[in-house]
Formats: C-alpha cells, structure tokens, sequence
C-alpha cells in the first residue's frame, strides 16, 4: 500500500498525464533486492567490461601456461638420460612424474606469489586513474582480500599440477635405452614432443590473435569515442558547479547572485563569454518531461519524454552550439515574457519532419486539455548532454531566467587562454561574492570528457597491455619451438650444407616451419574470434565487432611478430658449420 500511495503522490506532480500513462505508471511493482550486496548504481556499468577483462586475463594465463609447459618439456628433453638412469636404478614412472609436477607446482606457486605482491601495486595504480572528484574510488579497494587470495593459491596450484602433467608425461615415456646412449634426437626430444611443442605453440598464437583483436576493437572505439564530434567547442573552455540553495539563496537571490557572478567573470582577463546550464553537459544526468506538440497526434505507448535542460543567455554562442534556425535566448526571455524554447535537429526531424520547427508551439503535460503555451524559437544542432557515448536525445532547452524553482547548475566560461589558469579567477570570485559558496568539480571540458570515458580508457589500456603481453609470450614460444627445431635438425641442416644448399635455402626451411606454426594459429583463431567479438558489440563505439580492419592489422602485427621471433634460430641455422654438424650427436 506504501507503494502504490507513493505513486500516487509522484502523480499529482506531473504535468496532466494521460491516462494511459496514470494506468502504467500504477501498474509498476517494487522489486527487493539482497541487501548483502549494497546499492551500486555501477554494477551494470561495470559488469560487461569487467567480464571481458577477466577473459583476457583468463586468455594470458592459458598462454602463459602454455609457454612454461613448453619449456617444461625443453628441460625434460635435456633430462631424459637423467630419468633414464633414475628408471634403471628402479625408481617408478609414478615416482618421477610426482617430482616433475613437483618441480611445475614450486614454478605455478613462485609466480603466484610474485603476482600477490605486484596486486596490490597494480590496483592503486588503476584506482589513481579515475575521476579526481568522483565518488567512485571509495567503492574499490587496492588490497587484496581472503577470497582473492584464496583464487590466487587455487589457480597457482591447479595451473602447476595440469600444465605440469604433459611434460612430465611425455618426459617418463622416453625410450630408455636410445636415452642412456644420449643419442642426438633423444636429448633434443623425439618427434612426437616436437608436434606437441609446435601445438601449444599454435594455440599460443591463437589465443594471442584473440587478445590483439580485442585490444584493437577497444583501442579503435576509444579513438572513435574522442574525436566524434560533440555538437560543442570544447577547447578553452572551463566548467564547474555551483548551488546557492544550499546556501539558503531564494529564487530572486540566486538570479541576482548569477548576474553578478558573470558579470565579473566576464571583466577577467582572457574571458570570451560565461554561461550557465542548470544539468551540465557530461555530467551523466538528464531530465525530461510529458510533452504534447501541436499538430502531432501521438500514438499509444509512445515515448512523449523528451531530455530537457535550462539554459542562460549566450548559452549557445559561448559553447559553440551551432543555432540551424532562429534564434538563441536574450535577456528579455525572463519571468512574464512569452514561454520560449529551443530545440535541437532531432526533435524538429521526429515531431515536424521536414518542416521547420520554428514557430511551432507545446506544451507540458498530456491529454486533450493541456495547454500549449511555449513556442520554438530556434533550432540547435545534435549534440552529446549527457554522456560522450550517448545517442543524441530529443532536446528541449528552456530559459533559465524563466525558471520558477531556479537551483544549482554548471557556469562555463570560455577563455583565450589556458583553461586550467582561468580556475584560479573563477574560485576567487565566487569567494568572493559568498566566502561561504562551495565550488565543485572545477574542471576544463577536455578533463570532463575524458573522465566521462574513464572506464574506455581504462579498458582498452588493459587490454592492450594483456595483448602485447600475451604476443610477446608468444613469440617466446615460438622461438623455443624454432630453436628446439634447429637443434634436432643440426645434423641434417649440415648435410644439406655440405652437399651445395644455400641460406637461402636454410632459411625458407626455418621460415616454412613458422609458416606453418603461427598460420595454423591464427587461421584457427580468426573464426573463432569472429565468433567471440560478438559480445563485445554493446562496448564498442562507432565500429563494428567484425571490423575487417582490426582483424587484418592483428594477423599482420602477428605475423611480423613470429618473423621477428624466427630470425636469430634461423640465422644460427644458415651458420652451421657442416663438419661439426656431421659430428654432432
């Protein structure tokens, strides 16, 4: 019942609603929620990122994994007349590859404990590159607790004993014989652990061209989210907020203190013009309200809310709003003059089609009897009000000075000069005409965008980082794998040597063996990134998650990766001498 009389009363103070619109409003429900886990207005912000974060991490890991199973099997090889001799004197499979996952679970657990000291370090280096003056550093912490310390022990041990099994496997199913006699392809390891070191070493590739699809995508939509155009100049231009009523200012009172506040700020030196908006742009707030336009017949359930906002004079020529039609509010659009507003391209496009909207008149509430009392005056061009990533709303903008509960708001002021020393003016006046007004989230507009694109900052960092790291693990891998090659094949590159190849010729064989290794890598990974990228589509800004473009650039970087990787096996391979290769064993 509390509910439903809280409706009610939310009702009376709309501006004569439809009745459909009473009857849907009423039919709402209360939903409760575990109070265990707190009220977080960003959970929903943060839970898609945050999942694709922890599949990049996971994705290092495997690759990680991977590139110690291979050196893994490297140091088996070299050890293999060792575990022979252990087998001859009686010891048992079973004991030897407990030693040898041993030996992976002491690795696993070193790293662990490298990566819990480094945790701590790492987290307070992302906290610090949030918003200076938001709230939402006090919703994290930097120091690890029980649970993340627990995940830690148990993902160190688990990736030590599994990653740690296949070399161990393959290191006690060695020919015991052929390894007593430390012939050359025993030590250097048969052909069977040559595939299977040439396997992982593809799926390293793989899961790195995933990586560096996904750091491309972000990189890309970050790029795209900071030079789109905003509908507003955003250089030299300085923001902060203001609240008189919190003051005890009155509605006459707060005008008479903006009069005065802009008029001295427009007496500092370097100052172009000073303006005022009572939602501020980029601040991820809106407002909005039932309207009915005449001549527009609207159909049910249709969305009659547009975003509105109260602006100063000058609002539009101080930010560099481009004005289509019309014209932008004067002093004269204060309390009894005519109701005016401006309207941008969008809202002129859904409700007047090709006409133009000036002229035309609305008005606030719906249903047959409201009254239609505010006429357009002007049209201005789309632009971004609440968020960079917003799509650009229907938009109402209404006279401050015709305001009937003025409040706190954002004042702009546009200078000829560095933003960050017109702070310095700003503060004093406002000091100076109440010592007792708080100035808050002083910023130039370049700072506001790029805290409103923290978390896309933050991201495509992240994920560039684990893309690099994960490629250079890889190429890793792959000269493990190249130099492993040219050490079985030491006596056969000499034979060709020795009977007229060239390096050339050396070379396309080491060459061919990357070929063949990395290609199968990344042809395997491009559908299935094709097929995961998908799920990043709703954190992409103005591309797509199939960009051609992104996935080309990420094949070629690795690709040119894997050459540079191959070059010195493959140059230790064009030197061979052929007499000492024909005597090696």
């Amino acid at each position: 019942p509390l509910w439903y009389s809280l409706r009610e009363m939310e009702l009376t103070q709309m501006h004569n609603p439809p009745q459909r619109l009473r009857t849907e409003f009423l039919k709402t429900h209360l939903s409760l929620l575990d109070g265990a886990k707190g009220l977080s207005p960003i959970r929903n912000e943060f839970s898609k990122p945050l999942v694709a974060l922890m599949a990049m991490v996971g994705l290092v890991l495997l690759i990680a994994c991977a590139n110690v199973a291979n050196l893994l099997l490297a140091r088996g090889a070299s050890r293999q007349r060792e575990m022979a001799i252990r087998f001859a004197l009686g010891a048992s499979r079973l004991q030897v590859m407990r030693q040898l996952v041993l030996e992976s679970v002491v690795l696993s657990a070193v790293g662990g404990a490298l990566g819990i000291l480094l945790a701590s370090w790492v987290a307070a280096l992302l906290l610090r590159s949030l918003p200076a003056e938001s709230s939402l550093p006090l919703a994290f912490s930097s120091s690890p607790d029980l649970r993340t310390l627990g995940f830690a022990i148990v993902i160190s041990a688990v990736t030590g004993i599994v990653f740690g099994l296949a070399p161990a496997f393959q290191t006690t199913h060695s020919g015991i014989a052929s390894a007593l006699k430390d012939q050359a392809g025993s030590v250097a390891g048969g052909g069977g652990q040559a595939r299977f070191r040439k396997a992982l070493v593809a799926a390293q590739t793989g899961l790195s061209l995933l990586l560096m699809v996904g750091a491309g995508l972000f990189a890309r939509s970050l790029y795209n989210l900071k030079n789109q155009d905003l509908g507003f100049r955003t250089d030299h231009l300085l923001a902060f907020d203001v609240n008189p009523k919190l003051n005890g200012y009155t509605g006459t009172q707060i005008f008479s203190l903006y009069d005065r506040l802009f008029s001295a700020l427009r007496s500092e030196p370097g100052v172009r013009s000073v303006a005022y908006s009572r939602m501020g742009l980029l601040a991820n707030s809106s407002a909005g309200s039932n309207i009915t336009v005449a001549g527009y017949r609207d159909k049910e359930g249709e969305d009659m809310n547009p975003n509105m906002d109260n602006v100063s004079p000058g609002y539009f020529s101080a930010l560099g709003v481009p004005l289509l039609a019309g014209r932008e509010f004067t002093a004269s659009d204060g309390q009894g003059a005519p109701k005016g507003a401006v309207v941008n391209e969008k809202f002129q496009h859904y409700f007047f089609g090709n006409e133009s909207a000036v002229g035309r008149w609305f008005g606030f509430g719906g249903g047959t009897g409201t009254k239609l009392d505010i006429q357009i005056v002007g049209v201005a061009k789309d632009g971004k009000y609440a968020s960079v990533r917003q799509v650009s709303p229907r938009f109402v903008y209404l006279p401050y000075l015709q305001d009937k509960a003025p409040g706190g708001g954002t004042i702009y002021v546009r200078t000829s000069q560095d933003p960050a020393r017109a702070a310095g003016a700003a503060r004093r006046e406002v000091q100076r005409l109440d010592p007792n007004l708080p100035v808050t989230n002083l910023a130039s507009m370049d700072q506001l965008i790029n805290d409103n694109i923290w978390l896309d900052r933050v991201v495509a960092a992240l994920s560039m980082g684990f893309g690099l790291l994960a490629t250079a693990l890889a190429a890793i891998g792959l000269y493990g794998v190249l130099a492993f090659m040219v050490a079985r094949r030491t006596r056969e590159i000499g034979i060709r040597l020795a009977v007229g190849a060239s390096q050339a010729t050396i070379l396309r064989l080491v060459m061919a063996e990357v070929t063949v290794v990395a290609g199968t890598g990344i042809l395997v990974a491009i559908p299935v990134s094709l097929a995961l990228t998908r799920y990043l589509k709703s954190q992409l800004f103005g591309l797509s998650s199939t960009d051609p473009w992104t996935f080309v650039g990420a094949a070629f970087f690795l690709g040119l990766i894997g050459v540079v990787a191959a070059y010195f096996p493959a140059r230790r391979a064009m030197r061979i001498d052929p007499v000492r290769a024909l005597r090696w064993e």
